[in-house]
């Protein structure tokens, strides 16, 4: 009989990328699996030829690659499942130390019976049928859902505010203001703050407004999403036509993600000779803008880390200190509000885009910016946790204001604004995916929808051109009818939930029920 080609080593590589990559195709492109893919290519082709160096046979080097490769892959898995099951307390279940040693026997016992046994060329066999049944599947379900993601692209969705003219401007754009667009994710209103946990903000807002801010005291998210929320204000629209466009039943997010690319913001402000300048955040529809003069991204890419964190490295990384993602988070997120601040002055006038996951979760930071470990947050309160972290964020935006504004030359305009409230302290109501959000309380929607909304308008008079209720699918709107001499006028401040977060664009207007008394 002739033997077996030894694929199954590969297959089995590429099987936890592709089945990643199926279960997030709503939110992940198929090019940020390339790298991960390339590189356990890689990793297993150089096993594959030492091993068959050592060992003179091909097929038992396959044998003990896939073993490695199925316990390098399954090691995340298997500890979140042994921790579930052992209960959600903090230091519950076996530490990563036992599971490590457990592991590393059991490669060590599966690989000397591979590297004795006499069946080897069975063996072969068996596995590269196993591999190729476990990754059909997904290759088939890539492959489906692609076909149907090229309709849809093909729609008028990415290029939503196609009634938003964007022409050439004849000003002299020397004396025009530099933009600071800072999204501070889930930070909440001071309402919500001061009824539900207890906190009273307004020393931080005092600040703002003895800077020269307007804080529009009864602002609202427009939606319950970031992706809705930044696609919305950034292409000055409301997105309920995507209900047509895209349908009640679909749960596809990445048409809209598009719309975090190239959007109306950006193109406005470029033709008048603004250079563009993105900060980005961790979470990969923001990380890069491939649009932007100039990317400030020091995030790896979100599907490779998502990856990375179901193999054995990640607690080695841990253990060891060298690859730790709480702590390479916090690091860059220190970098990129220090970095904000430095943006040059050049002759052209700077557009800065900068989404900061502060108060957002995982909290990383104490008061102080104290280091929280993982043990500390689980320790804690949600609201303990966020409360903490939303104490360092204000300390940080009052630095970074300060020193913003300590340019006198060229005053800029800054906004301050929240994408969206935080769950706390609804999350039992909130719950996963499926969670019927027509069932909500109404001070779970208020806490979630209701956010800051800060504006700095140099040369301006905010209370002319502003009013309390504004929201962030007005912000530009407004800004570019004052200062760039534009008649788009005010959409309604309307704000909308969903069904649920399976049907993202099945639209509840909630507007009556998030305004302020």
């Amino acid at each position: 009989m002739k033997r077996p080609l030894v694929i199954h080593p590969f297959l089995l590589a590429m099987f936890p990328v592709v089945y990643l990559l199926e279960n997030n195709l709503d939110m992940v492109l198929i090019s940020q699996a390339m790298v991960p893919s390339a590189v356990v290519l890689a990793f297993t082709a150089l096993a594959l030829y030492l091993l068959t160096a050592a060992l003179g046979d091909v097929r038992k080097a396959g044998l003990v690659v896939s073993i490695f490769l199925v316990l390098f892959f399954s090691y995340g898995h298997v500890f979140d499942v042994i921790q579930d099951a052992m209960g959600d307390q903090p230091g519950s279940g076996p530490g990563h130390g036992y599971l490590l040693a457990a592991w590393a026997m059991m490669f060590a016992i599966c690989a000397y019976l591979a590297v004795r046994t006499r069946g080897e060329a069975r063996w072969t066999r068996v596995l590269n049928l196993v591999a190729i049944v476990l990754i059909a599947p997904s290759l088939i379900g890539i492959g489906v859902y692609e076909v149907r993601a090229r309709r849809i692209n093909q729609s008028s969705v990415v290029r939503a505010a196609d009634t938003i003219e964007i022409t050439p401007g004849a000003e002299d754009v020397e004396d025009r203001p530099d933009i600071y667009y800072i999204i501070l994710d889930r930070y909440a209103s001071s309402s919500t703050l001061k009824e539900y946990f207890g906190f009273d903000n307004s020393e931080f807002i005092d600040y703002l407004a003895s800077k020269g801010f307007y804080v529009a005291a009864e602002s609202r998210a427009n939606y319950p999403k970031t992706f809705q929320s930044l696609a919305s204000s950034l292409n000055m629209t409301h997105l309920t036509y995507l209900t047509d466009e895209l349908g009640r039943e679909t749960s596809a997010r990445r048409p809209v993600y598009g719309m975090l690319q190239d959007y109306q913001v950006w193109r406005f402000l470029k033709a008048r000779g603004y250079r563009f300048m993105h900060f980005g955040s961790s979470w990969e529809p923001t990380r890069y803008n491939r649009y932007a003069d100039v990317n400030f991204s020091v995030y790896p890419a979100e599907f490779s880390m998502m990856l990375y964190q179901t193999t054995v490295l990640e607690p080695i990384g841990v253990g060891l200190g060298v690859f730790d993602q709480r702590e390479m988070e916090r690091r860059a997120t220190l970098r990129k509000l220090d970095k904000i601040a430095d943006v040059a002055r050049a002759e052209r006038p700077t557009f800065v885009f900068a989404h900061v996951l502060l108060p957002h979760a995982p909290y990383l930071f104490g008061p102080e910016g104290e280091r929280v470990t993982e043990e500390q947050e689980e320790a804690r309160t949600e609201a303990e946790n966020y409360l903490n972290q939303l104490a360092f964020t204000n300390g940080k935006v009052r630095g970074l204001v300060d020193e913003i504004l300590s340019r006198p030359e060229r005053p800029p305009i800054i906004i301050l604004q929240a994408d969206e409230g935080p769950f706390i302290p609804f999350l039992d109501e909130f719950g996963g995916d499926g969670t019927d959000w027509r069932q909500l309380s109404d001070g779970a929607v208020r806490t979630h929808m209701r956010i800051l909304n800060a504006y700095y308008l140099p040369d301006a008079d905010p209370e002319e051109i502003l009013y309390p209720s504004v929201t962030p699918v007005n912000t530009f709107r407004i800004l570019f009818d004052h200062y760039f001499g534009t008649d788009y006028g005010l959409l309604t401040d309307e704000s909308y939930i969903v069904e649920d977060t399976m049907h993202p664009y099945a639209f509840i207007n909630v507007t009556d029920r998030v305004t302020y008394d």
